[in-house]
């Protein structure tokens, strides 16, 4: 393995990893569901990420995604709610699309 070989390997693996990450933290939301839970300030693109990393192999299949979210936006509310609405929607496009061409997800204010 030559030092050009390794450093394509080690990114590819922060990269799993980075994707990894952010599925053990959306199942963790998920798990947490807590009925009298109180609204708090979320992080939109953090929500959003962590809804996108749970459908990645589901949006692989022939779907090119792209994501554009405005950082530091809060919006008042459950994370593990959000995190639901957003798994709906962006299931409801990828059928809509039926699994073929770009999904555009983007979040920004009005």
């Amino acid at each position: 393995l030559d030092a050009a070989q390794a450093l394509v390997q080690t990114r590819m693996l922060r990269i799993a990893l980075e994707r990894a990450s952010m599925v053990v933290g959306a199942i963790r939301s998920y798990a947490r569901s807590d009925p009298g839970e109180e609204a708090r300030p979320v992080d939109l693109a953090e929500s959003l990420r962590a809804a996108m990393a749970l459908l990645y192999a589901t949006m692989k299949r022939g779907v090119a995604v792209r994501m554009e979210a405005e950082e530091g936006i809060q919006v008042l509310g459950r994370e593990d709610r959000l995190a639901q609405v957003w798994t709906n929607i962006i299931v409801n496009a990828l059928d809509a699309m039926e699994y073929r061409g770009e999904l555009l997800v983007r979040s920004g204010r009005a």
